[in-house]
């Protein structure tokens, strides 16, 4: 069931296989029948970026480190549970945080994660961002919508069902900036032509955004007409465990402190993904 290998790490049941590479502490591969659900092994990785207008426009490159990969296996409810420690560094900033896996036989992972800011930390989102198969095309999430909203911009946002094309959910802005973002769900989907797929439900609540841009994409365009210059393939799914408000100010002030990613604080939020098929 589990199969350890120097540098990976290989769960497997009957249509399903999960792999970790344990150099980079990082889920690689997704597998439900034979079908990967990620894109270039691009799994859960941290993304702390985010820009608005009213930001400033500056780039700081990351480095992470992998400080621990463990795993071991549960008699008690026949699953494997792999815990990763790392830290990534954004300019001067560090942030430390666990990813916890629970793998199941019948393909279900359970997603724990938790973050730690200290007095250093500036940054503006808290997110596991990662990379899924570009026929995950059609989007359908139970959460605020059908606009673009954010915690400080949601009131006019409903909760309720939603569907969308992936590519649908980008914003016609003059200049490029992060956008797509939907605040309070529950569960999203992402599923190919046939409605096969994958379904993410939170424990709590979560944001979220699905878009065929990266962040930096979006940052190394000036204008929002080049978006299909830096259009990519695969879906670039962002899972939001906490990210600053808009605030109301084109310069200056920041967003209330209701709304502000606090200092030396621990944020976690978990969430399952699994097999779907309409």
């Amino acid at each position: 069931m589990v199969e350890e290998e120097k540098r990976y790490l290989f769960f497997r049941r009957p249509g399903v296989e999960i792999t970790f590479d344990k150099k980079e502490g990082k889920l690689t591969g997704i597998r439900y029948n034979g079908d990967n659900m990620l894109h270039l092994r691009e799994g859960w990785s941290l993304n702390t970026f985010r820009f608005i207008n009213n930001d400033v426009r500056k780039w700081q490159d990351t480095q992470t480190e992998v400080i621990s990969f463990d795993w071991k296996w549960s008699e008690d409810n026949q699953s494997a549970i792999v815990t990763i420690q790392l830290q990534e560094t954004v300019g001067d900033v560090k942030v430390p945080y666990t990813l916890i896996y629970r793998l199941y036989g019948n393909g279900e992972i359970d997603v724990d994660a938790s973050f730690t800011t200290n007095d250093d930390f500036n940054l503006p989102r808290l997110s596991l961002q990662a990379f899924f198969n570009p026929s995950l095309e059609q989007l359908e999430w139970y959460g605020r919508g059908p606009i673009e909203n954010y915690r400080d911009r949601k009131n006019a946002a409903y909760v309720g069902k939603y569907q969308s094309a992936v590519n649908d959910m980008k914003e016609s802005y003059a200049r490029s900036q992060t956008m797509g973002g939907r605040c309070d769900t529950r569960w999203l989907t992402l599923t190919n032509k046939a409605g096969k797929g994958i379904k993410i439900t939170a424990a709590d609540t979560f944001d979220f955004s699905a878009l065929h841009y990266t962040d930096k994409d979006l940052f190394e365009i000036k204008y929002g007409h080049a978006l299909p210059d830096i259009y990519r393939a695969e879906v670039v799914l962002n899972l939001d465990c906490i990210q600053r408000g808009l605030g109301n100010a084109s310069c200056g002030p920041g967003p209330r402190p209701a709304y502000e990613i606090q200092k030396n604080t621990v944020y976690k939020y978990a969430f399952r993904m699994s097999p779907f098929s309409k």
